[in-house]
């Protein structure tokens, strides 16, 4: 079943931690190599989510596409893989995807927004219930 980004990062945030093997299984493929997991290291890369695995330093060029190659050649089977300048020794089952500071801060953010609007209908009902109370009253009243 492959899932939209944000439905992947809530349920990274729902459950801490994931295993990167059932995160690299719900990345849409379009084509089929590595360009399928940018929209995932623009996650890592603005700090949305983190990844246990190798990740370049910061200054590194190409960084993300390093990153990129990296999943590429996990996603590829268990064992030894190599894809473009990537070399991995399998070992998938150690690595998790985690949420991270700004995944935290949007759930968050959201969830106090959805409390605001709730309560905001809230007392909208309130008053709207109040002032008909009170003109239903007074028009007893005037008659």
């Amino acid at each position: 079943m492959k899932i939209s980004y944000r439905g992947l990062l809530k349920k990274i945030y729902d459950q801490s931690a994931v295993p990167a093997a059932e995160v690299l299984a719900s990345v849409k493929t379009k084509h089929n190599d590595h360009r399928d997991y940018y929209p995932l290291i623009a996650l890592i890369a603005s700090g949305y989510l983190g990844y246990t695995g190798a990740v370049p330093k910061a200054d590194a060029p190409f960084r993300e596409t390093l990153i990129a190659h990296s999943l590429q050649a996990y996603s590829l089977g268990p064992g030894a893989q190599v894809y473009e300048s990537a070399h991995v020794n399998g070992g998938l089952e150690e690595l998790y995807f985690y949420i991270g500071p700004k995944g935290i801060e949007y759930f968050e953010s959201r969830r106090a927004d959805n409390k605001k609007l709730l309560i905001s209908g809230f007392l909208s009902l309130l008053a709207g219930t109040t002032v008909a109370v009170i003109s239903f009253g007074l028009k007893i009243i005037a008659t």
